[in-house]
């Protein structure tokens, strides 16, 4: 990620350069590897632990238990480090779930 762009707009300059991004010198790699365990824990969750509140409103989706997320982290050799992620990832897609489900009822 040359001079904080995201990996696309590296790429398109490079491109509009004539010349190869350095992806293989690029920390952006290191950062999604890094985050990726954290993401597919949350993705694991979110499919198949999800709590599902039903009501006179329809469907209201819940948190993710934390207990449900450090166990999920620990069976999956993370750190503390991990867990604080997943709970940051879950922090902000909780409120966008809501959103798209909100909008897919009003359909």
């Amino acid at each position: 990620m040359a001079g904080g762009l995201s990996c696309e707009e590296c790429q398109v300059a490079y491109a509009e350069a004539g010349d190869d991004p350095p992806c293989e010198e690029c920390g952006q790699v290191d950062l999604l590897a890094a985050n990726s365990l954290a993401w597919d824990v949350w993705s694991i969750l979110n499919r198949f632990d999800r709590p599902i509140q039903i009501g006179m409103e329809g469907a209201i989706y819940l948190h993710l238990p934390y207990i449900t997320m450090r166990q999920t982290i620990q069976a999956h050799e993370g750190t503390e480090r991990d867990l604080a992620k997943v709970m940051r990832i879950e922090q902000e897609m909780l409120p966008f779930i809501r959103e798209q489900r909100q909008k897919q009822a009003e359909r």
